[in-house]
């Protein structure tokens, strides 16, 4: 299969290595004026769940000559890959292609938005490389550049729609106002001011769904800025900022666009920084507290369909300090004075500790690259002379242990507590971990741990 990068492999750990072999059948296309080579899924996917623990390094995906940037987003039956120049989708447990989706001119940057469900796959491009003669590439930044809006199906990589886009900036940098946001029920798209309307498009065939007018109410203003909204399989939860200094939350249904509940307030709990979605629920980033010259800011949960607070994580006392939100608790740690190590609790919503392993990570970073799963709290650490790993913590007082990583393997550390989207995230079958150890040429990794 023709790549826009040397070659891709994949192989099994501590095994051997097999060169990816496509499965199915793998057609170069013209979308746009552009080329693609696209790989429909031939075969299935392993029944697999999101693991409780891990306890080995089960596969290891790499891109040869690789340059660009690349994240991981959960599918239904595994991972999707989003790199700079399309998707590739690969089973959770044996780290096998499953289909793909790639531009094959290597100067066309690429955008991929993908539902929480991971039912569809959303790809947009520009029809030209940036710096081709067209509109709005020579200076002209009020003129769109045109583009494709490629809509494939999650499960299968079967293309299921091809819509027409207007790009008016750079794709990377775009915001809510200018493209659209993958849902389960289509594309919605926010419309203009003063007080936005909404509305959802088939994300088939283009074709208006449903319309809302007036969002907001900004207290007689207008809409400063809105966020991508949160979306949910049954809520859309859109931010936006009032030029009145208020800050209001809106739930929409996204079947018919009727208003589920609205949140406004300035200072007040409703308001927040940003809104994510965290599994089925919706963390608000607040600002938050820290601890050291870290910063923890997603300490309310709310049911995105009723805006019920469900989780709140102020008052944690007793020296621990919240790290990251999940959606079946609070992850919360604690430092001893001069200790190297950190212990971490599982808080529910409700107040109760749902686990305990205490003093078991050494860490610097408590609340980056670390996943609460069922069983055990698993973090990426790199503990200085003894190298980089993933050590697993089990609840309940469980012996803790380390597994295993290649002995170049690396990431990007944030300066404070935020987890770095789509560098390491748990999906069906295993654990995923970026390794950015050969990202100046040499190539990037995708390492899946499992049980």
């Amino acid at each position: 299969m023709t790549r826009s990068w040397p070659s891709l492999r994949w192989a099994s750990a501590g095994v051997a290595v097999v060169f990816l072999v496509p499965l199915g059948a793998c057609s170069v296309l013209g979308f746009g004026g552009v080329s693609v080579s696209h790989q429909e899924l031939d075969g299935e996917w392993s029944d697999a769940a999101v693991p409780g623990t891990v306890s080995e390094l089960a596969w290891e995906w790499t891109a040869e000559g690789y340059t660009g940037d690349l994240g991981v987003t959960a599918l239904p039956g595994g991972v999707l890959l989003r790199m700079s120049h399309g998707v590739v989708a690969l089973d959770g447990v044996t780290g096998e292609e499953q289909w793909s989706f790639v531009v094959q001119d290597e100067d066309v940057p690429v955008r991929t938005d993908v539902p929480s469900s991971g039912e569809r796959v959303h790809v947009l491009y520009p029809e030209e490389a940036p710096g081709e003669e067209s509109g709005g590439t020579d200076g002209d930044d009020s003129a769109g550049v045109p583009g494709r809006r490629v809509v494939l199906d999650g499960v299968t990589g079967e293309i299921v729609g091809d819509l027409e886009e207007e790009f008016t900036g750079d794709i990377e940098e775009l915001g809510a106002f200018d493209l659209g946001t993958a849902t389960d029920a289509g594309l919605f798209e926010l419309g203009s001011e003063p007080l936005l309307s909404g509305r959802m498009l088939s994300d088939e065939d283009g074709s208006e769904l449903w319309r809302t007018e007036d969002l907001f109410t900004c207290d007689g203003g207008s809409v400063d800025r809105a966020d991508r909204p949160a979306v949910f399989p049954e809520a859309l939860v859109v931010r936006a900022e009032c030029g009145t200094d208020v800050t209001e939350l809106v739930a929409l249904d996204p079947e018919d666009g009727e208003v589920l509940w609205n949140l406004e307030g300035a200072g007040a709990r409703p308001s927040a920084d940003s809104v994510r979605a965290v599994g089925d629920l919706l963390a608000l980033d607040q600002g938050g507290d820290g601890y050291w010259g870290e910063e923890f800011a997603e300490a309310v949960v709310l049911d995105p369909v009723t805006g019920e607070v469900v989780g709140d994580a102020a008052g944690t006392g007793e020296d621990w300090y919240p790290a990251r939100t999940f959606g079946n608790g609070f992850l919360v740690s604690r430092r001893e004075s001069g200790a190297d190590a950190v212990g971490y609790e599982l808080r529910r919503f409700d107040g109760q500790v749902s686990g305990t392993a205490a003093q078991a990570v050494e860490t610097s970073s408590p609340g980056a690259y670390v996943i609460a799963l069922e069983d055990a709290v698993v973090k990426f650490a790199d503990s200085g002379d003894g190298g980089p790993m993933v050590s697993v913590a089990p609840w309940d007082g469980g012996e803790p242990f380390d597994v295993d990583v290649p002995e170049s393997t690396d990431v990007a550390l944030p300066s404070g507590t935020r987890q770095p989207e789509g560098r390491f995230e748990a999906v069906p079958g295993v654990v995923v971990l970026v390794d950015l150890s050969g990202a100046e040429g040499e190539g990037v990794k995708v390492l899946g741990f499992g049980e």
